[in-house]
């Protein structure tokens, strides 16, 4: 692999990475390979202070699992994070919005 890494220097964080394959990447001998110049691209900032989190992902990776051809291409951002607690808190917030939208789905 080659590529950069960006860091904040005053918050010492990765701040970005960016790298390619420069040659092929076999995974479980014949199982699966990862053909060169597949690419990853991530950027992240902080939400929060000491906290870093993804804002743009980017993957394109070509290769093979078993004899099939693979494809991986795919561009995500990230927003609207946003701190919910400790888990006890977090699941009841999640809960509650997945009972909404089941209500919200449910035929009159």
């Amino acid at each position: 692999m080659s590529g950069y890494l960006w860091i904040d220097e005053a918050e010492g964080e990765l701040a970005r990475v960016d790298c390619v394959t420069t040659d092929d990447i076999s995974i479980g001998g014949f199982l699966a390979k990862v053909y060169k110049g597949s690419h990853f691209m991530q950027e992240r900032y902080a939400i929060a202070p000491g906290v870093w989190l993804p804002s743009f992902s980017q993957y394109d990776f070509d290769g093979r699992k078993f004899f099939s051809s693979m494809a991986v291409h795919e561009r995500t951002f990230y927003s609207h994070y946003r701190r919910i607690g400790p888990p006890k808190e977090a699941l009841a917030l999640i809960r509650a919005e997945l009972s909404k939208a089941a209500g919200a789905d449910a035929d009159p």
